[in-house]
């Protein structure tokens, strides 16, 4: 159409491709069948945002500035990248649409009991629509039917009602719900929405914003919570939360907001990436949805990674398959389970679970630690695993641990030096720190360790244990819990008590 104000009538199906050109330019869709924009999908080519019917028939235009379909006019909105009708209560993104709490179909929301349907672009569209849906003042108590399409979309504060219909579509995709927070109708206990589906692509379901009234720590988080379907990824709330993947690979976090939250994460099966705390980075979240589970360069992205900032004890199980587990700066547990799993605990006094049946015979297939400080983090035997059953040698500097009898590799701990850019201590580790004083067994429930005649090395766990030496040349090495160590037998003893209010008793013969 070129320069001037000019109007475009469709009156007639077909392949349509209109471009208004300079001025202010209108385009008029009226052809039997078409009652609405939501007579027709919405995808974009290049400049173009592209409308097609349900029978093939498409009008593709740019550098249209007012648009009429049918009976509705709607305003354009172009900040937000919109078309809004308030007499058909729905708004239609176009060309990646932002679409915030300012925009004119949001606040029109507030007080009112209708509507609102949003329809996403086919690109990546941004929607922002953190309103009260229940309260004295300005609650929307109508409902939600939300449609983004294809792209890789963000659905920000989104309060939902139980009634409402989300449907993310295709791309990887991803929803903040806000539940158990002023305003917000539905708790953890309580939602279960009509459709929250992801659609296809890999999608994240975040509750970061939710939690600030009446959630109660330890609460469960999962990839259905709240009746979601077809998730990959979790996010969790403010306070401690336990968080659970499945048998696919997922992307599962704590959240920021309470800095000593105390979450537990379990990856179940496949490639999971575990991280403790969600808080600020060297990128969006959606960067970090692109870090190889494979644990490929991580020990480089430790170095600008800028999450280890939460002081919370954290417990991170990976599972089955080959797990990323990245920790806080509290006390944490990090327990790759089977396959080769890649952990770095962060700051604090962290426990790296080691067991049998966890390694394999090839030594590619070995876990990596990647910051395991000396005299600080503890390598935690698990179901009865004996440190006189393990031996420790040198691999390409670093440090590989074995089971004698198996020849099964538990763990590499890496030797290269990195620092932390915030929330956590230069690292190194050598060969020469690894020794006895670095395992503990992973019992919480107190044990009762007996020393015979033989020269021994006797470890105790988590809890407060019981521990005597008997005769001979003996190291006991307590290690957390109130312990009671006990020498009742001559010999050279070397007797270490580790964290917690422990009691030497020394009674023997002489």
């Amino acid at each position: 159409a070129h320069a001037g104000d000019d109007v475009i009538t469709v009156d007639g199906s077909g392949t349509k491709t209109i471009d208004g050109g300079a001025g202010t330019d209108g385009l008029v869709i009226n052809y039997t069948g078409i009652n609405s924009l939501g007579s027709f999908t919405s995808t974009i080519d290049g400049d173009y945002t592209v409308l097609t019917d349900g029978l093939g028939n498409s009008v593709s235009y740019k550098n249209i500035e007012a648009l009429t379909v049918g009976s509705y006019a709607y305003t354009n909105d172009t900040a937000a990248k919109s078309f809004y009708s308030s007499a058909e209560g729905a708004v239609y993104l176009y060309q990646g649409g932002n679409l915030s709490n300012s925009s004119a179909p949001i606040t029109d929301l507030q007080g009112s009991s209708n509507d609102l349907q949003i329809i996403g672009s086919g690109a990546a569209d941004t929607v922002s629509i953190n309103i009260a849906r229940t309260g004295p003042l300005n609650a929307a108590t109508g409902n939600f039917v939300i449609s983004l399409g294809e792209g890789d979309d963000t659905l920000n504060g989104a309060v939902l009602e139980n009634n409402d219909i989300v449907n993310l579509g295709a791309g990887n995709d991803l929803i903040e719900v806000i539940v158990d927070a002023y305003d917000a109708p539905q708790s953890l206990s309580n939602i279960n929405v009509n459709t929250l589906d992801g659609g296809d692509g890999i999608d994240t379901l975040s509750f970061a914003s939710s939690g600030f009234t009446s959630h109660s720590a330890g609460a469960a988080l999962a990839l259905d919570t709240g009746g979601a379907t077809n998730f990959e990824n979790v996010i969790g709330t403010y306070f401690a939360d336990t968080i659970s993947g499945d048998d696919k690979s997922n992307y599962l976090y704590g959240y920021s907001g309470s800095t000593d939250a105390d979450d537990i994460i379990y990856g179940q099966g496949g490639n999971d990436f575990l991280l403790a705390n969600n808080n600020t980075d060297g990128g969006t979240d959606r960067d970090w949805l692109t870090t190889p589970s494979n644990g490929e360069n991580l020990s480089e992205k430790l170095n600008f990674l800028t999450k280890f900032d939460a002081t919370g004890d954290v417990q991170l199980f990976g599972g089955t398959g080959d797990d990323v587990l990245i920790g806080a700066k509290g006390e944490d547990i990090l327990d790759g389970g089977t396959g080769r799993d890649h952990l770095a605990g962060g700051d604090g006094v962290d426990t790296f679970v080691l067991r049998a049946g966890d390694g394999s015979t090839d030594i590619a297939q070995a876990d990596l630690i990647y910051d395991f400080t000396d005299g600080v983090d503890v390598l935690g035997l698990d179901n009865g695993l004996q440190f006189a059953a393990l031996e420790f040698f040198e691999v390409d500097g670093n440090s590989a641990i074995r089971i004698i009898e198996t020849g099964e590799y538990l763990a590499i701990i890496q030797s290269a030096s990195f620092s932390f850019d915030t929330g956590g201590s230069d690292y190194s580790f050598s060969f020469d720190n690894l020794g006895v004083e670095d395992f503990a067994s992973t019992d919480t429930n107190g044990l009762t360790i007996t020393g015979t005649s033989s020269d021994e090395i006797l470890i105790g766990g988590a809890g407060g244990d019981t521990i005597t030496t008997d005769v001979g040349s003996d190291a006991v090495y307590a290690h957390a819990g109130d312990d009671v160590i006990t020498v009742d037998g001559s010999g050279t003893k070397t007797i270490d008590g580790g964290a917690g209010t422990d009691g030497l008793v020394i009674n023997y013969t002489g």
